[in-house]
């Protein structure tokens, strides 16, 4: 019997699940309902294969959020001489409005336990039980929980996201396993935010969450919790606009920044090859080379240089760009170290810094929880050499000329009192204390 490998998605919002009826163009099981589903080619992984037939039969690419990956189901059908090794998946997917092609005719929203009344595919029902298991939705929490704690290349902002959605799955665990015992959500909320110090984003991402849950007096928010995190990217593109828009009316050309910012790549993209930039290489991490050379593949004028040059890289600049870990309730932000030096070199040089960020690392707090970096031996001459690479600083909001958010462009006193308008919020359902501390 020939053996093949395939994947099955199933699409799940508000807590139903989508089945799609296969069309008379495809050559197996037409008319029957199945859930998204396709061979596994390309030298692609199973979960690469998942999201390119999602992306293929219902036009969704980047708004399907991986909820949990069940054991694979082998699948027999004697008829057609083929075992199937089916590898199955759940999204949650941001809308119930999907656009088909030509493989299905139609889907259907329904319970899950409404499956067993449908014409479908073999075994469907076998495989939605793999991927909906108490196991498979703790198996992704804890697969979130740990890319998080470990991921030294993803921005803040798809940390916060991916933090988000992880309390969004214990939501729907919590929905479809009733009697499976689990943290409370404040608990979940709290580990989350601490699996990552230096990243505020993630603190508050998880705070917000909390509120939400509060707002809506504790009632199943799964899918308020995934349109959370999914928010957080537009945020991003957002902030990227109004940065551009701004840098164009201020008529700068040429462009000083410093380290890795995917708000600052995307604002300058936005701006095209009209600009020239001038990139510090960011010791002892190296992210400016990653801006430089990401900057360059767009077809920007990119000058890289050492760390030791920034006066240099910076005197014939008209503008100083940078991104931020966090904005704190004082006014001031935080930044790879180096920014501190680029702030004062560009008011003494009278030029403007411009912090572009997003909403969701504006935080409601004075401090910040330092993420600390080890000190790196060397041996020299048999001796050890110890290296300092702390690699954040706060850095004074008087030296801002604007905060530039998904929300438009800013003083340093405005986005100070957004910062306290959430900071009272948070208090007033007791919740800021118990993530903030006191300031």
């Amino acid at each position: 019997m020939e053996e093949r490998q395939v994947v099955t998605a199933f699409l799940e919002f508000g807590g139903k699940i989508a089945v799609f009826r296969r069309s008379e163009e495809v050559s197996t099981y037409r008319g029957r309902f199945a859930g998204i589903s396709g061979t596994i080619e390309g030298g692609r992984t199973p979960r690469e294969q998942a999201r390119q037939e999602i992306a293929e039969e219902t036009g969704l690419t980047d708004k399907a959020v991986l909820l949990s990956i069940g054991e694979v189901c082998p699948v027999e059908d004697e008829e057609l001489g083929i075992r199937f090794m089916v590898h199955p998946f759940m999204f949650h997917v941001a809308s119930p409005e999907l656009e088909l092609n030509f493989e299905h005719t139609e889907y259907v929203w329904l319970n899950p336990e409404e499956l067993s009344e449908m014409e479908t595919v073999p075994d469907l029902l076998i495989t939605y039980r793999a991927v909906a298991t108490a196991e498979a939705f703790q198996g992704a929490m804890d697969r979130l929980k740990q890319e998080i704690a470990s991921d030294r290349t993803s921005g803040a902002l798809g940390l916060a996201a991916k933090g988000v959605y992880c309390l969004g799955i214990s939501q729907l665990l919590q929905r479809f396993h009733p009697d499976v015992a689990q943290n409370s959500f404040l608990e979940d909320a709290l580990e989350i935010a601490n699996l990552r110090g230096g990243m505020e984003a993630i603190r508050n991402g998880a705070a917000q969450a909390v509120l939400e849950y509060h707002r809506h007096d504790g009632a199943d928010l799964s899918d308020r919790l995934f349109s959370l995190g999914m928010g957080f990217r537009q945020q991003k593109a957002q902030a990227a606009d109004s940065a551009a828009r701004w840098i164009r009316k201020q008529g700068a050309q040429r462009i000083f920044t410093l380290s890795w910012s995917a708000s600052v790549f995307e604002t300058i993209k936005r701006l095209g090859p009209d600009v020239e930039v001038h990139v510090m290489e960011s010791s002892p991490g190296g992210e400016g080379t990653r801006q430089a050379e990401s900057l360059a593949r767009e077809g920007i004028r990119v000058t890289l240089y050492p760390d030791s040059a920034m006066h240099v890289a910076i005197r014939d600049c008209q503008v100083c760009l940078v991104g931020t870990d966090a904005v704190l309730s004082t006014g001031n932000f935080v930044n790879k170290v180096g920014s501190a030096i680029a702030a004062q070199l560009s008011a003494r040089i009278e030029i403007p810094l411009v912090v572009v960020t997003e909403s969701i690392k504006l935080c409601p707090s004075q401090k910040w929880q330092r993420e600390t970096a080890p000190w790196r031996p060397v041996n020299y001459e048999g001796k050890n050499l110890m290296i300092w690479s702390e690699p954040f600083e706060e850095c004074r909001g008087e030296w801002v000329k604007r905060y530039i958010t998904d929300s438009g462009v800013e003083t340093a006193e405005e986005i100070q009192m957004e910062c306290l308008n959430i900071q009272s919020e948070l208090t007033r359902y007791g919740i800021h204390q118990a993530f903030y501390g006191t300031d």
